[in-house]
């Protein structure tokens, strides 16, 4: 094995950081590659469908074509001014958009389904030898209906019909029926047409007819019974009614707030309520108990007067103490008999009805009378506003809906009034029409052309253009059937199919290498690569010979998984490991990758392989290197180097242990350490992503140049994702013809999903 003595001195000489040239994915390639392999299908599947348009091009009989001519409108103007038409539709003032045909309509209804059908059904009757399904299935293949243009582009009035066939009896037998039934549809159906629209437009008068009165008798009902004349004047009437009211209400409602203040505050003053106001007002307003109240008054003035001169036991002292004592029982009895009759609480002892004939006081208390009765006033007003209120509001409520009732039938009897005047002026127009006879003319016969001979004239089929669609048929459809039969096998055919449909980076490309002892696997050994070359062979000849039994696309299909390599085989495995380490160094100097994951989509893809063998081929260019064994299923690591099974990874995630306890020196190969999966069958698997794991990842950068992990495969457990993210980055090995497609594309899509770097990808099982 050659060493590259130079490649530390590059990376320490250069110092601009250098990554490998960003990929892109290019399907164009891989179509191209992929028509490539499949070319024997495409071109044998091109001359099969050439040679069948050859042999239906020679056995095809000659086309006959005939045509007539039909004039559809009259030629002169004088000829269509006086065309009934004319007369019916535009009131006897000829107009060019009201009398002109309906071409385009005219010539999708000559060639209608309806129509052919017809036409095929005569044909049937005059060459019963074919059925009319057969006939149809002609007519609507090879029979047009076109409208003739002059030289100047500009359109005439007249409709070429033509039809092509293999029996030139049954193409003029088309072509006859086909003018006898134009000729017959301009007239005879024409005027059927027009009747049948005078009969329905009839039919639908007096529908329409009571549909209006009854319109108009609904909206008559609703305006006798709602006095509407104009509904939107009279909802702006009940709205300003509204309004009026409300203020009005409002008004008193103003007025009741500012009375009863003024009589809580009298009440408050006097005392009283206002029932004992309107007893006190006429207690004081009772003559004989205001003479009393005048009487006691001057007896009591008297009294004052007279006990300044004579004593209290005096006769004219006693005699008025006792007028005054009369007096006070009368205008006392007077009072009772006054509270009793308005049935009033207030006792005759009250002080209210003391100083009763302070002017002051009696004015409050009229005042407070007059106060009450204006408030009694007022509030007996409020409910008739409100069920005035109320009625006006339900009226209003209401009448947008009878408003909208009414607008609608108005809409409809508008709408329906024009529909009847339409139909009775349409009426009028087409029993005008109906008048007219002018039919479409034949200005040349139905025929195919002659030859000199008198026989018709066909032509001989296009065999350049039936050559042309068959090999173009024939190169598509091998096309789509290749591209079809790649994708159903679901694998890379090629190395590069793998970098272009990826879009990652190819680092190396592996050739196969079997060993005649399958529990041994080739190992780049420099020191026993003689021996190598000797006792490993390729796979027997006897193999081949049943490869090249096998069918032709089988063959190339699976060459480079199942293809043996020759007997150089040996130098070009020895060396292709070289050339990828090598790239990786080129690509990373600056900083130089310190760790790698290698992993692989699916099992039995040879990443062990070319995990171990990477490893080799660092520790031969001087690198400590630490082969890190985290692949669980089936490892074989140890019995390939022919080391001992011991403590591996899983001891030292499960227990306190020294790192020097489990690494294990290859005695072949310098500079060359390994951590194995352990034979700790008792000890519970420990899972990667770990704070631990993850301090021996660190551990494992700081004591060695390189990291390499042999990771288990990409889907088979998360492990994979953490050890990736805590390298510089991951190589995916994947089997040439082998590795399936999807697989691989999603586990490089999950890769980018998790920000992972994957440095690229490495083909195995490559064709020497």
């Amino acid at each position: 094995m050659t060493t590259n003595d130079s490649l530390p001195a590059i990376a320490e000489i250069e110092t601009e950081e250098v990554n490998p040239p960003p990929k892109k994915k290019s399907f164009i390639r891989v179509y191209v590659r992929i028509l490539l392999r499949k070319s024997w299908l495409i071109i044998s599947t091109t001359l099969l469908t050439t040679t069948t348009a050859v042999v239906l091009s020679s056995s095809k009989s000659s086309t006959y074509r005939g045509n007539f001519y039909l004039l559809v409108e009259p030629i002169t103007a004088a000829a269509r001014l006086t065309n009934p038409s004319t007369l019916a539709r535009t009131g006897g003032i000829p107009q060019e958009d009201l009398i002109a045909l309906d071409y385009p309509t005219n010539l999708i209804f000559l060639q209608s389904p309806s129509m052919t059908r017809r036409i095929a059904e005569d044909v049937h009757k005059k060459l019963p030898n074919r059925t009319v399904d057969a006939i149809w299935n002609d007519l609507r293949n090879n029979f047009f209906v076109e409208w003739v243009k002059s030289s100047s582009n500009t359109a005439t009035k007249i409709f070429i019909v033509s039809y092509s066939g293999t029996d030139p009896q049954e193409v003029q037998a088309v072509l006859d029926i086909a003018a006898q039934t134009f000729v017959k549809y301009s007239s005879q159906d024409r005027e059927t047409s027009i009747k049948a629209g005078v009969k329905f437009i009839d039919k639908q008068l007096p529908p329409l007819q009571n549909t209006l009165n009854n319109l108009k008798n609904q909206q008559k009902q609703i305006r006798q019974q709602y006095e509407l004349v104009n509904p939107a004047s009279r909802n702006e009437q009940l709205l300003q009614q509204l309004d009026a009211l409300i203020q009005r209400k409002s008004v008193l409602q103003e007025q009741l707030i500012s009375l009863k203040t003024l009589a809580s505050t009298l009440g408050k003053q006097l005392g009283i309520s206002p029932q004992d106001a309107l007893v006190l007002a006429s207690l004081n307003q009772d003559p004989e108990r205001v003479s009393l109240q005048k009487e006691l008054l001057d007896i009591q003035s008297q009294l004052a007067n007279n006990q300044s001169i004579y004593t209290e036991k005096s006769a004219r002292i006693i005699a008025l103490e006792t007028r005054s004592q009369i007096i006070q029982n009368l205008l006392k009895k007077r009072t009772n008999e006054l509270l009793k009759q308005f049935s009033s609480t207030i006792s005759a002892n009250s002080p209210l009805l003391s100083n009763f004939q302070d002017p002051i006081r009696l004015q409050l208390i009229q005042q407070f009378i007059d106060t009450t009765n204006q408030i009694k006033a007022l509030e007996s007003q409020l409910p008739s506003l409100t069920i005035q209120e109320q009625q006006l509001n339900a009226i209003i409520q209401k009448l947008p809906a009878i408003t909208n009732q009414y607008t609608a039938l108005e809409r409809e009897i508008k709408l329906t009034e024009e529909v009847l005047d339409k139909l009775l002026i349409q009426r009028e127009t087409l029993k005008v029409e109906s008048a007219q006879e002018l039919p479409w003319q034949l200005i040349s016969k139905p025929q195919v052309p002659l030859g000199a001979d008198g026989k018709p004239i066909g032509e001989p089929p296009d065999r350049k253009k039936m050559l042309m669609a068959g090999a173009g048929g024939g190169l598509i459809f091998s096309i789509l059937l290749s591209l079809l039969w790649e994708k159903q096998k679901n694998s890379f055919l090629s190395p590069y199919d793998i970098e272009d449909a990826l879009g990652l980076p190819l680092i190396g490309k592996v050739p196969r290498y079997k060993s005649v002892d399958t529990e041994k696997i080739a190992l780049v050994i420099p020191e026993a690569s003689e021996e190598l070359e000797t006792s490993e062979e390729l796979e027997t000849s006897e193999e081949l010979e049943t490869s090249e039994e096998l069918e032709i696309s089988d063959t190339q299909d699976q060459e480079s998984f199942n293809e043996p390599p020759l007997q150089d085989n040996w130098p070009i495995f020895a060396t292709v490991f070289d050339d990828i380490y090598t790239e990786l160094c080129f690509y990373y100097r600056n900083p130089s990758l310190r760790s790698l994951a290698i992993s692989s989509v699916e099992a039995e893809d040879g990443q062990s392989t070319i995990a171990i063998n990477l490893a080799i081929t660092a520790a031969e260019q001087g690198k400590r290197v630490l082969f890190v064994d985290t692949n669980r299923n089936n490892s074989k690591i140890c019995e390939w180097l022919n080391l001992t099974e011991k403590k591996g990874l899983n001891y030292l995630l499960t227990h306190d242990v020294a790192l020097e306890s489990v690494i294990q020196e290859d005695p072949n190969h310098k500079n060359l350490s390994l951590i194995t999966n352990g034979a700790e069958d008792t000890i519970p698997l420990k899972r990667l992503w770990s704070p631990k794991m993850e301090y021996l990842i660190s551990e494992f950068q700081e004591n060695f140049d390189l990291v390499i992990y042999d990771l288990p495969h990409f889907h088979q457990t998360t492990d994979v994702y953490f050890i990736s993210a805590c390298t510089d980055g991951m190589i995916l090995v994947i089997g040439v013809n082998k590795t399936s497609q999807s697989a691989t594309k999603e586990a490089v899509a999950k890769a980018d999903d998790l920000q992972f770097p994957i440095l690229g990808a490495i083909a195995n099982f490559v064709k020497n």
